[in-house]
């Protein structure tokens, strides 16, 4: 509709870059992976928010350690 291109529109030419930043780096900076693979190294210039173990790989962990 028209109205979904008038919105298209503003918010990809008129929003202001430091929150198009802001919004990338929030979103960009969770990124899960697979528990049974080896951790990706950190190459970027951005934040990444440390992953969170599942409860059932914790579990197994802290079984394995005793």
């Amino acid at each position: 509709s028209w109205f979904d291109k008038m919105l298209r529109k503003f918010m990809f030419h008129f929003m202001p870059q430091t929150l198009l930043r802001i919004t990338y780096t929030k979103t960009l900076a969770y990124r899960p992976q697979a528990s049974f693979l080896p951790k990706i190294p950190y190459r970027g210039t951005g934040h990444v928010e440390p992953q969170k173990e599942s409860k059932k790989y914790k579990k197994m962990m802290t079984a394995s350690h005793l």
